[in-house]
């Protein structure tokens, strides 16, 4: 697993990514963060030629995780889950 922060703006917005190839498939599980407010993670799969390309797949169409599977993935963001 790898660990990503590929993107970061000074609109309060953050994208932190984890990534996994298996056997040619990408998997990626990105964690949206709005700075001071909350955030949401989300999981996709496609067949990208990068690491970020997959996170970026994800960040559009990936669906979206429950609270628990969120927080096992990205236990250090204290912010309150987006319902």
């Amino acid at each position: 697993m790898e660990h990503f922060v590929f993107e970061d703006n000074d609109h309060s917005l953050k994208l932190e990514g984890r990534f996994w190839n298996c056997q040619g498939k990408h998997i990626g599980i990105i964690a949206f963060i709005t700075k001071k407010i909350d955030w949401a993670a989300y999981i996709g799969a496609d067949e990208s030629f990068t690491e970020i390309s997959t996170l970026r797949y994800t960040a559009q169409y990936g669906s979206k995780l429950s609270e628990e599977d969120a927080r096992y993935f990205f236990p250090d963001i204290e912010l309150p889950y987006r319902r």
